[in-house]
C-alpha cells in the first residue's frame, strides 16, 4: 500500500525564521573562520556540573558541531519536504 504524498506549503513567517536560522549558522562559522588563528591548540571540550572543565581537546573538534548543524539542516529539508 502506497502511502499519500502530502504537499504542506511553508507559510511567510517559516521561510523568514529559516532564513534567520541559516544567518546565525553562517555567522558562527565566519566567526570560527575569523577566530581560527587567535585560537589555542587545546580548548575546553566538556564541563562537570559545577562549571568546571574536566576534558580538554584539540581546536579541530569544533568543526565537529558544524558539521553536526549541516547533517541536521538538510536532514529537516528532507523531513518537511517529504513528511509522509
Amino acid at each position: 500500500m502506497k502511502r499519500p504524498t502530502i504537499n504542506i506549503p511553508k507559510t511567510g513567517s517559516e521561510w523568514v525564521w529559516d532564513i534567520v536560522g541559516v544567518l546565525f549558522f553562517v555567522g558562527s562559522l565566519l566567526f570560527l573562520v575569523f577566530a581560527w588563528n587567535k585560537l589555542p591548540d587545546e580548548v575546553p571540550a566538556h564541563y562537570n556540573a559545577l562549571g568546571e572543565v574536566d576534558r580538554w581537546g584539540s581546536k579541530w573538534e569544533l568543526l565537529l558541531l558544524p558539521g553536526i548543524g549541516v547533517f541536521i539542516i538538510f536532514l529537516m529539508q528532507v523531513l518537511e519536504k517529504h513528511p509522509e
